[in-house]
């Protein structure tokens, strides 16, 4: 593992104004329904799966000469290292189980878990859930809800999330590919049992009633509300690039959901930078905890060869408050992301990766982290592009990027989620899809630290076949996976995403439970939870900040001192309050070198760290 970290402040040019595009539409109660009550529905679908001209489009032709370069770089110097361990701390794995099969292409995976133990686990086209120890404790194909509501065809798409404040489920999924058809369907379960009772709604997949569809959602939670994100795609259009119209924004008091009332929805369309839609807007979900008021979107240029520009879009307050408002910034990050290349698998097709769309992102702390489809330019191989924004409120928040690559190895499809133990702590786990020449397609996962060090690869589960279920030589991976922290258990994730299963020719869905046992997190494999002194970034090139604990109120003072002891400056004396302080000094004014820095009371030295800097 090689990642690649860039630290700069940046001048954010602006966009504030409203979307052009505001809707109210107010949505009843379809039906409230008791999932073990329902026959099976019959989980029809269609797929052509002849082999597709190529290069079917513009898109697919700037990846096979990726691909072209590709082979000739790895001709030059071929894959033979082996990973590089960094300095995060690997995950560990505590369990893992074969779960959820789909019965169409893509396999899209998505899970959530509840505080009480229910694993939810939706894919196309089925809902199954399972307890802890990966026992099936109810599984029904998706169809059947939605023939409890209407005829619908063409399912695709699931997404589910937990609601830890509420203690409830909800379930997303669409229906339809043409704007005469096209309807998302809303579950709010009206207990903590995935299998009890949902109420469920038919929203309109066509809300500005011109002549497109509603295509792959993106879910996100704050305490009052329920966000979610679709591509509007024009009718008629075969490839779906060129057939992007807009993303537009959904606005949803849930409790209304909960209840079984009428829900209050708002639109938000035309969303643009520089009179340019936005494409595939994803809202950043709550970390420890969801968020209140406001809720932040991340969006990129995704079909672009190379771009460094990131939008960050921001909905200032709720509903209710009849204040909401929409704004749009953009930044430049120092380092590019770019169309990935399709995946190689060892039978010599390849899998389909797609664009560089934001798939995953998360916030806590003021720190927006997300997570992309990419390319290491170094081998012309597919990585993850792991982004954070820290500060996004302000006018010149701080960016990092960082590259999440392998020499041996392609990863795709990541989701994230905040990992961290609360104030001034960053953590999050990253988990993808894996393959390569020599592995057959699986899952893994990553965990980044809070000074964004990435850690050595955890292969949770590799293929036992490879895929094969179209005529193509190019594959559907399977557009995205899952994870999220278990809300009651320190530094505990579980994530679902796909392996090769050589009995289709398909694939399954792997569930894991994966623990960091970074000792910044307080989570140790036994005993009481450990604090620490932390002290990033380290080299520094402008700021150096050391977090530390103090049992009582006290008057401290800090000082930098060289190696030999001789005071170099004296930095600050105040009172630090009971409890975790953050403390931070510019280091520019200092000559390249080690330092010491030391944070002192009257009594004892509360924190004594080297430093570089650069």
């Amino acid at each position: 593992m090689k990642p690649f970290v860039l630290m700069l402040f940046v001048f954010a040019s602006y966009f504030h104004s409203l979307a052009q595009t505001q809707k109210t539409i107010l949505v009843p109660l379809a039906k409230t329904i008791v999932a073990t009550s329902l026959a099976d529905g019959n989980d029809a679908t269609l797929l052509n799966i002849q082999q597709q001209p190529n290069p079917a489009s513009g898109t697919d032709l700037l990846k096979q000469q990726i691909n072209e370069v590709r082979a000739l770089k790895h001709q030059v110097q071929p894959l033979n290292k082996t990973l590089a361990v960094n300095s995060a701390t690997a995950p560990t794995l505590l369990k893992g189980f074969s779960a959820n099969f789909p019965n169409s292409i893509p396999n899209d995976n998505h899970l959530a878990i509840s505080n009480g133990g229910k694993i939810v686990s939706v894919v196309n086209s089925n809902i199954r859930v399972y307890d802890t120890s990966g026992t099936s404790i109810f599984s029904k194909g998706l169809s059947a809800f939605s023939n409890a509501i209407g005829v619908f065809n063409s399912i695709s798409d699931p997404r589910i999330l937990y609601d830890q404040e509420s203690d409830r489920f909800i379930i997303l999924y669409f229906s339809g590919y043409f704007a005469s058809t096209s309807t998302i369907i809303i579950g709010f379960s009206k207990t903590n049992d995935p299998a009890g009772a949902w109420n469920f709604y038919k929203v309109p997949g066509n809300p500005f009633n011109d002549t497109s569809w509603s295509d792959y959602p993106i879910l996100t939670l704050t305490k009052d509300e329920l966000f979610f994100t679709f591509n509007l795609l024009k009718d008629g259009v075969v490839d779906w690039r060129t057939a992007f119209k807009q993303s537009i924004i959904w606005q949803i008091d849930k409790q209304k959901g909960y209840n079984g009332d009428t829900l209050l929805t708002k639109v938000w369309g035309d969303i643009k930078y520089n009179n340019k839609p936005l494409w595939n807007i994803c809202g950043a979900q709550g970390g420890k905890n969801l968020q209140s008021g406001g809720v932040y979107f991340v969006s990129v240029r995704p079909s672009d060869l190379r771009n460094d520009s990131v939008f960050v879009t921001y909905i200032s307050n709720t509903l209710k408050s009849g204040n909401a408002q929409l704004t749009t910034k953009q930044y430049r990050q120092d380092r590019t992301y770019g169309l990935p290349p399709n995946v190689p698998m060892p039978n010599g097709n390849y899998l389909q990766t797609n664009d560089a769309r934001v798939l995953s992102a998360s916030i806590e702390n003021n720190v927006l982290h997300y997570v992309q489809n990419s390319i290491d330019t170094n081998y012309n191989t597919s990585a993850i592009y792991y982004g954070r924004i820290i500060n996004p409120q302000n006018i010149n928040p701080f960016l990092t990027a960082t590259i999440i690559k392998s020499d041996t190895m392609d990863f795709g499809y990541p989701s994230i989620a905040y990992l961290g133990g609360g104030a001034f702590d960053n953590s999050v786990m990253i988990t993808c899809s894996h393959s390569s020449q020599n592995i057959k397609p699986g899952t893994s996962v990553f965990f980044a630290d809070r000074n964004g060090q990435i850690s050595s690869l955890l292969r949770c589960k590799d293929g036992e076949g490879w895929i094969n279920a179209l005529t193509d030589t190019n594959e559907r991976w399977g557009d995205y996976t899952g994870i999220q922290r278990k809300y009651n258990e320190p530094g505990i994730a579980w994530l679902c995403g796909s392996y090769g299963d050589p009995s289709s020719g398909l694939y399954r869905t792997w569930i894991t439970k994966a623990r960091s046992t970074d000792v910044s997190l307080g989570v140790s494999t036994g005993g009481k939870p450990v604090t620490q002194t932390i002290l990033y970034p380290n080299p520094s090139t402008a700021i150096v900040t050391v977090e530390f604990e103090t049992t009582n109120k006290a008057a401290i003072r800090a000082d930098v001192y060289t190696l030999q002891g001789m005071l170099v400056t004296h930095v600050y004396d105040d009172a630090a309050k009971d409890g975790i302080n953050r403390f931070s000094f510019n280091t520019q004014n200092l000559p390249k070198g080690t330092y010491l820095l030391k944070i002192t009371s009257a009594k004892n030295t509360i924190a004594s760290k080297l430093f570089m800097v650069e």
